[in-house]
Order: structure tokens, then C-alpha cells, then sequence
């Protein structure tokens, strides 16, 4: 696996251009990108969510999240939910609506709201006694299974309440409720939970969990634990002491593909395995891949789709569950995915970032890859450094690879402070 470089080199701009022609810390505080995009099982439809920073000369404020709509057809963005911050935005499976997580005017904590694919207002289906932070709707889209902080009932005889770190931290459990009910059901797991997933058969649930809240435990402890969704009783547990990352049911509910590091010493989770949704020992599909995988859906119950990094550059491609047959639908480029969602007939909704632009909505049909969003039209009026991918052997042999930043108006052959950004995969 290649270790990258990443090199950023600064200098003042010598009054080679206009101070308003080149990128300054107040433009990097009104970027604007997309966060998540989710495209509707039949294709026609892409929801995503942009990313609007807050004036920091008017406030001290976080970014707010907006939700917007793309039509496949007509070619068109439209703005879809634009009151307050939104997150989590899901197709509810069987209907024909979206939901999301907000805590608007006069909520205590995250609750789930709804809003039809025909427009109007958003409305509140469910509420927890404390904030959800993430959830998946079952495949009938009846019920929803979440991830929430256990309430406490301490109260301190202090005036203030002191942040001690690694101290005093409270669980997320997991729990399931369908909208209609007032309270849900805690899924009896023990310590804390990380992620969920609903099997698509709707038969089994998912959840990764680890002994505690701390940080070293999340990184190092995570396991899947498999539960009949009926019963909640765990029926297998997924043995693989490493790092986890995203991990997702196979279309026939029979096995699962995750992200993972190879071992208990790999410092990152960036392997492809395959496990039987009973349980067990995962199989490294692919161990010799000189990359990172980032992302992975399922294509069908044979084949995963996936994103992964090779070097400085990222590619989109397919791959058997046996690990053969890798193929390439996006070839590496010089634009960066980083995430993606498939509609039933294949098409792609991915986010892409490249030296022009951070993080925007691109469309793959099958046959070719079209950028649909540009969420900072300002700055094609900007003065960029230019970037390039330089490559040399550590002592070892390790090719590493590196991306450096030219200065506005650099000239060959000259001087200039550099900043140096590593990190190793």
C-alpha cells in the first residue's frame, strides 16, 4: 500500500495580481461544497446536502446543512429544505418521501422528520428522550433502528459543568421503534455503539459496538454483532481485531462485505473482506491491492462496487465477492471521490473534489461521468497555485507519493517557504 506525501508550499503573492484575483481566508470561510448525496432506487431523483458556512464577521456560528433536489431528467438543482440544519437524509423505502435529522424551533433534542418528494412542509415522525445521532429505515420502511446517548440523571452541585476528558462519558446505545410509537426499544448490546444496518431481507440487524466510549476502544475494539430483528438476540459476532471501517449487507442478505485493516497493527482500515452474515472469521478478498478502499456498495450478490485511493489519485470500480474480476468504471483522474450511492439500474451518485473546487455532485449513467453542481461559481475568477504529484522511493524501497501546492506566481528556480503536511496509508 502506498504511503502519500502531501506538500503545501506558501509565499506571499509579490503583487503579481490584484489581491482580489487570489484566495484568501475570507474566501475559504464562505466555501460552499456538498456534504451527502443519497439517488432514489429508481434513479430519477438526487437528494444532497450543501454545506453553507456561517459570515464569520457577523457570527460565531457552526455551518448549516441545506437539503437540495437534483432531476435526473430535466437537468436541474432546485433548493428542497432550507429552514435551520439538516443531516442524515434518507429515501424512505416504499414511500414516496424523504427524512432527515433536525432540531428545529422548539425541539430539545434531533428528532426525525419527514417530507414528501412533491415538496411542502417537513413534519416531525419521531422523537427520542435525547438526540438521534444516526439511523436506517427497515426495508419496508416501517420501522427505524438508531443510534442515541443514554440519558443521564446526574446532577452536578456545580453551577457549570466541567469537560475532563475521557471522563464521565456516556454511551450511545442502539434502539428500534417504528414512527408511530412513543417510545423505542433498547437493543441489548452493551457498551458503546458505533453503526447499524438493517439486512436487506429485513430478517437480521447489524450493529458495531465496542467495550466502551473510549477513543482507543473505538478505534481497536470495534466488532459486528449479527441480531434477528425480530427477537433482538444476537445470533453471531464478527471476529476481526483491527480497525473497522463502513461495512454492508451483501442484496441476499447472505454475507457481508466491510473495510478493515489487515490486522491489529495496521494503522489504517483500508482492506476489502468478505464474512458470512452468521458470523466469523472475514477473508481479505484482495490483500495484495496496492490501494486504499474508501467506500463499497453492492452491485448485485456477486460483485462490489467500490471507491478506493491508489496513490495521490482515486478510481471507481467493481469487483467479485471472491476477489477476482476487478475492473475499473472510473479509472484514476484528477478528480477525487470520496463517496457514492447506486440507484437499482446502476447509476451513480458520487462526490467529487478536484484543484478547482471542493467537494460537488457528479453523476455516473454507466457510460460516462458528468459534474452537476457548482456550488462556488465565484471561483472561476480566482488565482490558484498550480498542484503536482511528485513521486520518490523511501530508504526501503516504498515508492511514496506526494502532491505539492505551487505559490500564485511561482517562477522555476525560486526560493520559497514550504509547509509540510505528511500522512501515511
Amino acid at each position: 500500500m502506498k504511503k502519500l506525501l502531501f506538500l503545501l508550499v506558501l509565499v506571499p503573492v509579490q503583487g503579481l495580481f490584484a489581491q482580489t484575483e487570489v484566495l484568501t481566508p475570507k474566501d475559504i470561510a464562505r466555501l460552499e461544497y456538498v456534504s451527502n448525496a443519497e439517488i432514489s432506487n429508481d434513479g430519477s431523483k438526487i437528494a444532497y446536502t450543501v454545506v453553507q458556512p456561517a459570515d464569520p464577521t457577523k457570527e460565531n456560528s457552526s455551518a448549516s446543512f441545506k437539503l437540495w433536489m437534483y432531476d435526473v431528467k430535466s437537468g436541474s438543482s432546485y433548493p428542497f429544505v432550507t429552514q435551520g440544519s439538516l443531516r442524515a437524509i434518507a429515501f424512505r423505502p416504499k414511500r414516496h418521501s424523504i427524512t432527515f435529522l433536525a432540531n428545529r424551533a422548539g425541539d430539545k433534542v434531533s428528532a426525525l422528520y419527514e417530507i414528501p418528494m412533491t415538496g411542502g412542509e417537513a413534519s416531525k415522525i419521531f422523537e427520542h428522550e435525547t438526540s438521534i445521532s444516526s439511523y436506517e429505515w427497515s426495508p419496508d420502511g416501517n420501522k427505524i433502528l438508531f443510534l442515541a446517548k443514554e440519558k443521564s440523571d446526574k446532577k452536578s452541585p456545580l453551577p457549570y459543568e466541567p469537560i475532563i476528558y475521557e471522563e464521565n462519558l456516556k454511551l450511545t446505545s442502539a434502539f428500534i421503534a417504528s414512527p408511530s410509537d412513543e417510545t423505542a426499544k433498547m437493543v441489548q448490546i452493551g457498551g458503546q455503539c458505533y453503526s447499524i444496518h438493517w439486512s436487506p431481507d429485513g430478517s437480521k440487524i447489524s450493529i458495531s459496538a465496542a467495550p466502551t466510549a473510549l477513543v482507543d476502544d473505538s478505534y481497536m475494539k470495534q466488532r459486528i454483532h449479527i441480531l434477528d430483528a425480530n427477537t433482538l438476540h444476537t445470533t453471531g459476532t464478527i471476529d476481526h481485531a483491527a480497525k473497522l471501517g463502513k461495512y454492508v449487507w451483501s442484496p441476499d442478505s447472505r454475507e457481508i462485505a466491510m473495510i478493515a485493516g489487515a490486522d491489529i497493527n495496521d494503522p489504517i482500515a483500508g482492506r476489502l473482506f468478505i464474512v458470512s452474515s452468521e458470523g466469523g472469521k472475514p477473508k481479505s478478498i484482495i490483500p495484495d491491492f496496492k490501494g486504499k478502499f474508501e467506500d463499497i456498495t453492492w452491485k448485485d450478490s456477486n460483485t462490489i462496487r467500490f471507491i478506493a485511493s491508489e496513490g495521490v489519485y482515486t478510481s471507481v470500480g467493481t469487483i467479485s465477492s471472491k476477489g477476482k474480476k476487478l475492473q475499473k468504471i472510473i479509472d484514476k483522474g484528477n478528480t477525487a471521490f470520496g463517496h457514492f450511492t447506486a440507484s437499482e439500474e446502476g447509476a451513480l451518485a458520487l462526490i467529487g473534489a478536484t484543484a478547482n473546487h471542493p467537494g460537488e455532485l457528479f453523476i455516473h449513467d454507466g457510460k460516462t461521468v458528468k459534474k452537476l453542481t457548482d456550488s462556488n461559481p465565484w471561483l472561476a475568477d480566482k488565482k490558484l497555485g498550480n498542484q503536482e504529484v511528485i513521486k520518490y522511493n523511501a530508504k526501503d524501497g516504498l515508492e511514496i507519493e506526494g502532491l505539492v501546492i505551487m505559490p500564485v506566481g511561482y517562477e522555476k528556480g525560486a526560493k520559497s517557504p514550504d509547509h509540510c503536511c505528511s500522512w501515511g496509508s
